[in-house]
């Protein structure tokens, strides 16, 4: 039997040394293209990531103060010429700050008729007004009335703000509410009299010191207490109001029908060296409800 011939040297295939060099080379060209592509997405996704909370916090932040423009009362929206006491003139809503009244939902108290009714309605002289204690919700005048605070007294259609005593706004088994003054001698009590305990709440934009760093702060104040941290990284608080819902202006002149919130927030980091950080902003137009006290002539 015969045994098959070797094959030879020059018949042999393989792989020449220029050809690895090449295959190499074209290896190494796209396992670089895929690296770049795997750090681009990943570089992407970070981004994305921070950027989210981000976008989060601006729009919660937005809608906390579109919650409390949805529940303003009275007043509603602070501004120039809408017949308030002094003591509130230092803070109007502007282009830049947002002041709005809202009502304490416990807070209600009727006023029991005066002595001598129907005979005489008037109310009394002294800075002190009776209370039906407690309220329909269970609350007494203690319990929701501290120093300084403001409240609505309503007789039909007439309004009177007043601010309760600086230490002692409940006396008489806390049966009658002392308002630091501000007396209701012009009116005529009526079975809708009644006080109701407000909430002057302000947003506006400061600093705050977070881990040593000093950042933009989106703040809350209610009636002057101390200021609420609402969000950390938020920029800028831009307002419009309108009082027929379609022309804006960057100060109320008027009861406003609507306000236009704009919130804009700041990534916490750059995202390439020396570049700015990225921002996010989101404006809502908020349709105010069409209910409002009219102020007494």
């Amino acid at each position: 039997m015969s045994r098959p011939t070797p094959a030879s040297p020059a018949n042999t295939q393989g792989f020449t040394l220029l050809e690895l060099l090449i295959a190499a080379a074209l290896a190494l060209v796209i396992l670089g293209a895929a690296g770049a592509l795997l750090t681009t997405t990943a570089r992407i996704q970070s981004i994305e990531q921070e950027r989210v909370p981000l976008q989060e916090t601006v729009r919660s932040s937005v809608e906390v103060i579109a919650q409390d423009l949805r529940q303003a009362t009275g007043t509603r929206v602070l501004y120039s010429g809408a017949n308030l006491p002094s003591a509130l003139l230092s803070n109007l809503s502007t282009s830049q700050q947002l002041v709005v009244t809202t009502a304490d939902n416990e807070g209600y108290f009727t006023i029991p008729q005066p002595n001598g009714y129907p005979n005489s309605k008037s109310f009394s002289k002294n800075a002190v007004t009776d209370l039906n204690n407690p309220n329909a919700a269970g609350k007494t005048c203690a319990e929701k009335f501290i120093g300084n605070d403001w409240a609505l007294v309503t007789v039909g259609n007439a309004v009177r703000w007043v601010k309760t005593h600086a230490t002692n706004p409940c006396t008489g088994s806390a049966a009658k509410l002392q308002h630091a003054g501000y007396t209701l001698d012009d009116l005529s009590w009526s079975p809708d009299s009644a006080v109701m305990k407000i909430d002057v709440i302000r947003y506006y934009v400061g600093t705050a010191t977070l881990n040593g760093v000093s950042v933009p702060t989106l703040y809350r104040q209610v009636d002057g207490q101390n200021d609420q941290v609402v969000a950390y990284y938020i920029t800028t608080l831009t307002l419009a109001y309108s009082q027929d819902g379609v022309n804006f202006l960057p100060t109320p002149t008027g009861a406003p029908q609507a306000v236009r919130v704009t919130l804009t927030g700041r990534e916490t980091r750059a995202r390439k060296a020396g570049a700015q950080p990225a921002t996010f902003t989101v404006t809502n137009t908020v349709t105010m409800r069409r209910v409002n006290f009219n102020a007494a002539p």
